[in-house]
Protein backbone atom coordinates (compact mmCIF):
# COMPACT_ATOMS: atom_id res chain seq x y z
CA UNK A 1 0.00 0.00 0.00
CA UNK A 2 2.30 2.72 0.85
CA UNK A 3 4.59 2.14 -2.36
CA UNK A 4 1.05 3.03 -4.21
CA UNK A 5 0.71 5.37 -1.89
CA UNK A 6 3.88 6.96 -2.87
CA UNK A 7 3.05 6.98 -6.53
CA UNK A 8 -0.24 8.77 -6.55
CA UNK A 9 1.07 11.19 -4.04
CA UNK A 10 4.36 12.23 -5.46
CA UNK A 11 5.87 10.61 -8.50
CA UNK A 12 2.60 11.22 -10.58
CA UNK A 13 3.88 14.85 -9.73
CA UNK A 14 7.05 14.86 -11.55
CA UNK A 15 7.85 14.06 -15.39
CA UNK A 16 10.26 11.61 -14.38
CA UNK A 17 7.87 10.05 -12.40
CA UNK A 18 5.33 9.77 -14.84
CA UNK A 19 7.84 8.22 -17.09
CA UNK A 20 8.49 5.68 -14.73
CA UNK A 21 5.39 4.89 -14.17
CA UNK A 22 4.72 4.47 -17.75
CA UNK A 23 7.69 2.07 -17.96
CA UNK A 24 6.32 0.33 -15.17
CA UNK A 25 2.90 -0.04 -16.40
CA UNK A 26 4.30 -1.32 -20.26
CA UNK A 27 7.05 -3.66 -18.29
CA UNK A 28 5.75 -4.59 -15.11
CA UNK A 29 3.12 -7.32 -15.70
CA UNK A 30 5.59 -9.42 -18.07
CA UNK A 31 8.36 -9.09 -15.28
CA UNK A 32 5.79 -10.11 -12.48
CA UNK A 33 4.76 -13.19 -14.73
CA UNK A 34 8.40 -14.15 -15.09
CA UNK A 35 8.97 -13.72 -10.97
CA UNK A 36 6.08 -15.54 -9.80
CA UNK A 37 7.53 -18.99 -11.28
CA UNK A 38 10.60 -18.53 -9.78
CA UNK A 39 10.27 -18.36 -5.99
CA UNK A 40 14.19 -17.76 -4.80
CA UNK A 41 13.87 -14.97 -7.09
CA UNK A 42 10.75 -13.64 -5.73
CA UNK A 43 11.99 -13.85 -2.29
CA UNK A 44 15.22 -12.47 -3.12
CA UNK A 45 13.55 -9.01 -4.67
CA UNK A 46 11.44 -8.69 -2.14
CA UNK A 47 13.92 -8.89 0.95
CA UNK A 48 16.40 -7.04 -1.32
CA UNK A 49 14.48 -4.39 -3.43
CA UNK A 50 10.88 -4.14 -2.19
CA UNK A 51 10.86 -4.37 1.40
CA UNK A 52 13.47 -1.20 1.64
CA UNK A 53 11.75 0.79 -1.21
CA UNK A 54 8.64 0.21 1.14
CA UNK A 55 10.47 1.84 3.91
CA UNK A 56 12.02 4.12 2.05
CA UNK A 57 8.56 5.17 0.39
CA UNK A 58 7.37 5.63 3.76
CA UNK A 59 9.65 7.74 5.20
CA UNK A 60 9.18 10.03 2.21
CA UNK A 61 5.43 10.15 2.35
CA UNK A 62 5.58 10.64 6.60
CA UNK A 63 8.94 11.33 7.79
CA UNK A 64 7.98 11.88 11.25
CA UNK A 65 6.70 8.37 11.01
CA UNK A 66 8.46 5.51 13.23
CA UNK A 67 9.85 2.66 11.99
CA UNK A 68 7.91 0.42 15.04
CA UNK A 69 4.88 1.89 13.59
CA UNK A 70 5.54 1.12 9.80
CA UNK A 71 5.67 -2.45 10.97
CA UNK A 72 2.81 -2.79 13.45
CA UNK A 73 0.58 -5.90 12.89
CA UNK A 74 -2.77 -4.85 12.20
CA UNK A 75 -5.17 -6.54 14.77
CA UNK A 76 -7.25 -9.36 14.60
CA UNK A 77 -10.97 -8.63 14.08
CA UNK A 78 -12.54 -8.13 17.87
CA UNK A 79 -9.18 -8.36 19.60
CA UNK A 80 -6.87 -5.66 20.95
CA UNK A 81 -2.83 -6.00 19.89
CA UNK A 82 -1.73 -6.58 23.31
CA UNK A 83 -4.20 -10.00 23.59
CA UNK A 84 -1.85 -11.72 21.14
Amino acid sequence: MVLKRLRDEKLRNFTVGRWFIAIYDAYGPTAAFFIVRRPLMKKALFVGLIAPLAVLAARILDPHETQGALFAREPRKGRALDES
